[in-house]
C-alpha cells in the first residue's frame, strides 16, 4: 500500500511537470487565437485540441477527476470546430478562458467545489454556438452534457495504482478528428532540477584542479628555467651528458603535461558549460502567463490594452529567472494601473484609445541580459518623486533645485514611494519598486528608469545571465584581500588630498561636478587600517553605484579584476554580514565576495566616514606599544565550504589563518612559513591528514607543533590511527562546533 502511494505521489510530481507545458499550450494558443479574425480557419486549433486531449489523459492517470472533466469539456468544444459543427464568439472564448483558468488553478493545488466545475462546463455548453449541418446532426450541447460528472465505480488507473470512488464524466463516442502526421519528437527525459545542480557543483569542483595544473605547471616551468641556468653556468668539461638528457627529458615531460593539461582544461570547461546548460531555460518559463495577466488587469481596470512580447526565447540560469518573475510581474502591474490611460483619458489626449505594453528580453555583452518593460501612458509625475523625497528627507532643498532628471527618476525606487491615492489589490503600497531594486541588485544587476510626461515609460533591468561566473575587482584592506563586484563599480581612481572635502564631519569628493560622499571600506567592513609610514600622495578608491547614489570608497589598493567562480557559503555561514559569497582564485586562495549593496547602504545611513590618513607625527615623544602579534595557523582541507568555514571562525576570533588545499601544500606551506599550529582534514587528494601529521613529527623544525585533526572519519580505529601518526586532538564533524574547535585550539597556543 506504502509503495502504491509513493508511486501515485511520483506520478503527480512528473504529472505537475507535463501539466504546466500543456497549459502553456492551451493558454498561449487560446490568447493568439483570439486575435484572428477567422478563428475557425486557423491551424492553432489542432495544437489547442491536442494539449486539452493529452492534459485529460494525464490527469486521469493520476486520478485528478475535477481536471479530467474541465479538460474533456474544452476538448469537445475545439473537436466540434475541427469538425464544423461549432463556431467561435466572444462569449464562447470568455468561456474557455474562465475553464482553462480553473483548470491551471486546480494543477497548482487549490481547491473548486463539485458545483463550481458544473457551472462552468454547463457554461461552454450553452455559449457554443452550433452550425448545423443535417437534421441528424447531434447537436454539441448533448455531446457536452455527457460530460458531466457521473458517478463511477471504483477502478484501476494508471500504472496499477488503485483509483478512488468519485466523479468521472464519461467518454463520449464521437471519434476522434483526424491529425495530421508529425514527425516523430525527439527522445527527451525528466530530470529535476535539484540533481542537475548537484550535476553542475560536481563539475565545477574540477576548477580547483585546473587552477591546481596551472600552478604546478608554472612551478615546474620555473624550476625548469633555474636548473637549465644552473646548467649553462657549469663549465663545458664539467657537464655530464646524462645530466644534460636528463634536463632535456624534463622539458619534455614538461610539454607533454601541458598538453595534457589543456585537454582537460577543455574537457573541464566544456562539462560546466555544459552543466550550466541545462540549468538555462527560456524567458517563456515565466513570460508565458504574461499576456494573460495584462488581459485581466485590462478588463478590471476598464483599460483597452494591446501587450506584446519579444524574445521569449533568451535563456537565463533557471534561479535568476525564477527570482525575477516577481519584479517583472510588478513592474507589468505597474504599467497597467498606472501607466496606462482610460480609453477617454486617451482620446481625449490625442492617442489611440487602446494602450500599449511592451516586454522584451535581449542578450548584452560579458553575459549580461536584458528585459525592458514600456507603456505609452502617462509617464511618472516628477514633481511628486521631488516631494516624496523632500519630505522622506532623501533629498535636501539644495540638491532639489539642481539634481537632474535620471537621478531625480532614480528616487521612486524609495521605500514607501508610490503614486497611488489609494491601496488596492494591485497596486498602492509603495513596496513593489523598492523590492524590484533590491532583487535586482542582489542578483547581481540594477534597474533604471526613463519617462517622458504624456508619453511613456521604460524600465530597464540588466541582469546577469547566470551566477555561476562573473566580474569582480580584489582590492586590500589592512592585510587581507576581497573582491568587490565589477557591477557595482563604475571605475577605480586615485584622489590626491587635495581632491577630499569635509562637510559636516563627512569626507566628500566632487564628480561631475557634485558632491559624492567618500567612505573607506575597512572602516565599513571594521578591519584595522595599516599604519603607514607616510601619507600616500595619492589614495585609491572605488567609484560605485548603488541603488542610483555614488559613492566613493577608499582601499588600501586596487590588485586588479578577474573571472571568479563564485560559491555560496552555505547555511553555517549564511548570516554574516555583508558577504555574498566565497571566491576561489587562481592562487589557490579563498576570498569573501563583498555585498558593496549592503555596506553602502549602512554606510550612508549612519555615521561612519572616512578620515583622511593623518600625516606622519613629526616627532615621537614616546615609542608606541608594540601589539602582540597575531597567533597564525594554517588550515589544510580540499573541501572549499569546509576550507572557508573553518577559516572564517579562526580570523573571527583573531587568529591569523593560511590555508592550503591538500596535504603536499600544506607541508610545503610549513616548511616556509611560521605557524603555531596546524588544523587539518584526514581524506585528502596526494597526501592525506595522517600523512601530513607524520610528515611533521619527522621533520625537527616541525615535530613539536600542535596538530588537530578536523574530519569525519569517527572510528576508534581512525582515532587510534589519527594518535599514533602523532595528533594532538581529534575532532569529529558530526560533532562539529565553533566552541568545540576554538577550546581544543586554546589548550595549544
Amino acid at each position: 500500500m506504502q509503495d502504491q502511494e509513493a508511486f501515485l505521489r511520483q506520478l503527480r510530481d512528473i504529472f505537475a511537470v507535463e501539466a504546466g507545458e500543456h497549459l502553456r499550450s492551451l493558454q498561449e494558443g487560446l490568447l493568439a487565437l483570439g486575435k484572428e479574425a477567422q478563428p475557425e480557419e486557423s491551424p492553432l486549433i489542432q495544437p489547442i485540441y491536442r494539449a486539452a486531449h493529452s492534459l485529460k489523459g494525464a490527469a486521469r492517470a493520476v486520478d485528478f477527476l475535477e481536471i479530467e472533466s474541465l479538460c474533456h469539456g474544452v476538448e469537445n468544444v475545439f473537436s466540434a470546430v475541427l469538425k464544423k459543427e461549432a463556431s467561435f464568439s466572444p462569449s464562447l472564448f470568455e468561456a474557455l478562458e474562465r475553464s482553462i483558468d480553473a483548470i491551471d488553478s486546480l494543477v497548482r493545488g487549490q481547491k473548486s467545489g463539485a458545483s463550481a466545475i458544473k457551472e462552468l462546463l454547463a457554461d461552454l455548453t450553452g455559449k457554443t454556438a452550433l452550425e448545423t449541418r443535417s437534421k441528424e446532426a447531434k447537436p454539441l450541447e448533448a455531446k457536452t452534457q455527457e460530460a458531466k460528472p457521473q458517478e463511477a465505480k471504483p477502478r484501476e488507473g494508471a500504472a496499477g495504482v488503485a483509483a478512488t470512488p468519485g466523479s468521472k464524466p464519461a467518454e463520449t463516442t464521437q471519434p476522434m478528428p483526424q491529425a495530421p502526421i508529425q514527425p516523430a519528437p525527439q527522445s527527451t527525459l525528466r530530470v529535476g532540477a535539484e540533481r542537475l545542480e548537484k550535476i553542475l557543483f560536481a563539475a565545477e569542483e574540477l576548477i580547483p584542479l585546473k587552477l591546481a595544473f596551472g600552478r604546478n605547471l608554472l612551478a615546474l616551468g620555473e624550476l625548469a628555467s633555474e636548473l637549465q641556468a644552473a646548467l649553462d653556468e657549469l663549465p663545458r668539461a664539467s657537464r655530464r651528458t646524462a645530466l644534460e638528457d636528463r634536463m632535456e627529458a624534463l622539458k619534455s615531460l614538461i610539454r607533454k603535461t601541458e598538453e595534457d593539461v589543456r585537454g582537460f582544461k577543455v574537457l573541464a570547461d566544456s562539462l560546466m558549460e555544459d552543466a550550466r546548460g541545462a540549468l538555462m531555460l527560456p524567458c517563456s518559463h515565466i513570460a508565458a502567463g504574461f499576456p494573460k495577466m495584462i488581459r485581466d488587469l485590462s478588463r478590471d481596470l476598464g483599460k483597452e490594452i494591446d501587450f506584446s512580447m519579444e524574445g521569449e526565447s533568451l535563456e537565463l540560469e533557471k534561479t535568476i529567472l525564477e527570482r525575477i518573475k516577481d519584479p517583472l510581474v510588478h513592474l507589468l502591474r505597474n504599467c497597467a494601473d498606472h501607466g496606462i490611460e482610460t480609453p477617454q483619458e486617451r482620446l481625449e489626449k490625442g492617442k489611440p484609445g487602446r494602450g500599449r505594453i511592451r516586454f522584451i528580453a535581449q542578450p548584452l555583452d560579458d553575459g549580461m541580459v536584458e528585459f525592458i518593460v514600456r507603456d505609452d501612458g502617462r509617464g511618472v509625475d516628477a514633481e511628486k518623486i521631488k516631494a516624496f523625497a523632500l519630505k522622506t528627507g532623501d533629498l535636501g532643498p539644495g540638491e532639489a533645485a539642481s539634481i537632474d532628471q535620471a537621478s531625480l527618476l532614480n528616487k521612486i525606487f524609495l521605500p514607501g514611494f508610490s503614486t497611488s491615492s489609494s491601496v488596492t489589490d494591485i497596486s498602492g503600497r509603495g513596496l513593489g519598486l523598492t523590492i524590484v531594486r533590491e532583487r535586482a541588485e542582489e542578483l547581481g544587476g540594477r534597474v533604471e528608469l526613463e519617462s517622458q510626461p504624456g508619453r511613456g515609460s521604460l524600465f530597464r533591468l540588466v541582469l546577469p545571465a547566470s551566477r555561476a561566473n562573473f566580474r569582480g575587482i580584489v582590492v586590500s584592506l589592512g592585510g587581507m584581500s576581497c573582491i568587490v563586484p565589477t557591477s557595482y563599480v563604475l571605475k577605480a581612481v586615485r584622489l590626491g588630498q587635495e581632491e577630499i572635502h569635509s562637510a559636516g564631519g563627512s569626507e566628500t569628493i566632487t564628480v561631475d561636478g557634485k558632491p559624492c560622499p567618500l567612505l573607506h571600506l575597512g572602516d565599513l567592513l571594521g578591519v584595522p587600517r595599516l599604519l603607514q609610514a607616510e601619507t600616500p600622495a595619492r589614495l585609491p578608491a572605488l567609484l560605485v553605484d548603488s541603488g542610483g547614489t555614488r559613492l566613493g570608497l577608499l582601499v588600501d589598493s586596487v590588485l586588479g579584476e578577474e573571472e571568479i567562480l563564485v560559491k555560496p557559503l552555505g547555511h553555517l555561514l549564511s548570516k554574516l554580514r555583508h558577504v555574498l559569497g566565497a571566491a576561489l582564485m587562481g592562487n589557490g586562495d579563498i576570498l569573501a565576495v563583498l555585498d558593496l549593496r549592503s555596506l553602502a547602504r549602512e554606510g550612508l545611513s549612519g555615521s561612519k566616514t572616512a578620515p583622511r590618513p593623518a600625516p606622519p607625527a613629526m616627532s615621537a615623544p614616546s615609542a608606541p606599544k608594540p601589539s602582540a602579534r597575531k597567533k597564525s595557523i594554517l588550515v589544510v582541507e580540499d573541501s572549499i565550504t569546509s576550507r572557508t568555514l573553518i577559516k572564517s571562525i579562526l580570523e573571527s576570533s583573531g587568529y591569523a589563518v593560511s590555508t592550503a588545499g591538500d596535504g603536499l601544500e600544506g607541508l610545503a606551506a610549513l616548511r616556509t612559513g611560521d605557524f603555531d599550529l596546524l588544523v587539518s582534514d584526514v581524506e585528502m587528494p596526494r597526501m592525506d591528514g595522517f600523512g601530513l601529521i607524520q610528515a611533521l613529527r619527522a621533520d625537527p623544525r616541525l615535530q613539536r607543533l600542535p596538530a588537530i585533526l578536523v574530519t569525519s572519519l569517527e572510528t576508534r580505529e581512525h582515532r587510534e590511527k589519527g594518535a599514533a601518526a602523532g595528533a594532538n586532538a581529534y575532532i569529529s564533524k558530526s560533532d562539529f562546533a565553533q566552541s568545540n574547535l576554538l577550546e581544543a585550539i586554546r589548550r595549544y597556543v
